[in-house]
C-alpha cells in the first residue's frame, strides 16, 4: 500500500523560531523571516526529507541569496541546528506522524466498535468464511464483493490516506505474544470465481463447493498449543502432522494452501511499524479476501495471527 503525505510543519515552526532567535541568522542562506513546510510523498527520512527541502524552498531564488555558498545538506543541518541533522530529522518525522490522522481498524469491516466479528474472522469463522455464494429461488446469495463492500470503501479513502490502528485487543494480535514482530495469515478456501486466483469456477453451485486457494506452502505441522490463545482447541501436547507436500501429490499431503505473512521494525517509529495495521488490513482483508476470496482457517489454528500461534509453513 501506498503511505500518505506528511507536511512536516515541525520544522516550518523550528526554522521561524530559529530565525527569529538569531541561532541561524549567520549560518543559513534562506532570506529571514522565510517559513516553510514540507510534502514528503512515502516514507519520512532523512533523504526524503533532504530532497524535499532541495527542491521546494533551497532551488527557490526567492529563499535563498545568489551569494549563498552552502550546499542543501548545509543549509538543512544549520536550520536542524543539529550537529546529527539525520537524527533530528528522525525525530521531527516521529513527531509529525505522531500527529498524524489514524484511523481504528474495526471501521474495515463496519461490524460494530467491539472486534466482536474480527476476532470471529481471523480466527476462521464469519459469514465472510463460512458461506459460499449461491443461488436461492432465482436469486443470488452471498456474493462476497457485496457483503464485504465496507473493505474496498475503506481501501480507497481511510486505508490509503491514514495511518490503520493495530488491533492488539484481539488475542490473535496482542503485542505481548507477538515477540517475533510478525504476523501470518494461512487460508485453505477459495470462494471467489472469476478472478484468476484459485479454483473457485461459476456456477457456484457446482463449481464452487470446497474449493481451493492457489498453493504456495508446504504445511508441515500445526501444534495445537501454540494457536490456542484464539482457536481454544484446548489440547495440551497435541499436534497435526503433514509429512508430504501437496505439490508432489503424496498421500499424506495437506492439499493446496495459501500463507502471506509480514513483518515490522522493533523501532516503534520506522515506517513498517507504524504502518502494521494498514498491513494487516491489506494482507488479511483486501488483498486475499476480497480480491482473491481466499477463506477459512488451518484446524487447531488461526486463520491469521502473530506468528507465534499460526502453522508452521515453508513457502
Amino acid at each position: 500500500m501506498r503511505f500518505e503525505k506528511i507536511t512536516l510543519t515541525a520544522l516550518a515552526l523550528f526554522t521561524e523560531s530559529a530565525l527569529r532567535n538569531g541561532v541561524i541568522a549567520q549560518k543559513s542562506c534562506l532570506t529571514p523571516g522565510t517559513g516553510f513546510s514540507l510534502e514528503l510523498g512515502g516514507e519520512c527520512n532523512y533523504t526524503t526529507v533532504l530532497n524535499a527541502f532541495q527542491a521546494q524552498v533551497f532551488s527557490d531564488p526567492v529563499n535563498v541569496g545568489t551569494n549563498c555558498l552552502n550546499t542543501a545538506a548545509q543549509d538543512l543541518a544549520f536550520l536542524l541546528g543539529s550537529a546529527n541533522p539525520q537524527a533530528a530529522v528522525a525525530l521531527l518525522c516521529k513527531e509529525a506522524t505522531d500527529k498524524g490522522p489514524t484511523t481504528a481498524f474495526h471501521r474495515a469491516a463496519a461490524k460494530g466498535t467491539d472486534l466482536a466479528f474480527e476476532q470471529l474472522y481471523y480466527n476462521g469463522g464469519s459469514e465472510w468464511n463460512e458461506q459460499v455464494q449461491t443461488t436461492e429461488d432465482g436469486i443470488e446469495k452471498y456474493i462476497l464483493k457485496r457483503d464485504a463492500k465496507s473493505v474496498m470503501s475503506f481501501y480507497e479513502s481511510e486505508a490509503e490516506e491514514t495511518q490503520v490502528s493495530w488491533p492488539g485487543s484481539l488475542t490473535n494480535f496482542n503485542l505481548n505474544s507477538c515477540s517475533a514482530n510478525a504476523a501470518m495469515c494461512c487460508w485453505v478456501t477459495d470462494r471467489q470465481a472469476n478472478d484468476n486466483n484459485g479454483n473457485c469456477n461459476s456456477p457456484y453451485d457446482v463449481n464452487c463447493v470446497n474449493k481451493d486457494p492457489g498453493d504456495n506452502t508446504d504445511l508441515c505441522f500445526m501444534s495445537h498449543p501454540d494457536g490456542n490463545l484464539s482457536s481454544k482447541f484446548d489440547s495440551a501436547n497435541g499436534f497435526s502432522g503433514f509429512p508430504g507436500d501437496d505439490n508432489n501429490n503424496s498421500k499424506d499431503a495437506e492439499g493446496p494452501i495459501h500463507c502471506h505473512g509480514f513483518a515490522w521494525s522493533t523501532d516503534a517509529s520506522d515506517v513498517t511499524a507504524r504502518y502494521k495495521g494498514n498491513n494487516l488490513f491489506y494482507v488479511s482483508m483486501y488483498d486475499h479476501m476480497y480480491q482473491r476470496g481466499y477463506t477459512r482457517n488451518v484446524p487447531g489454528a488461526p486463520m491469521c495471527a502473530c506468528v507465534e500461534q499460526v502453522c508452521d509453513p515453508h513457502g
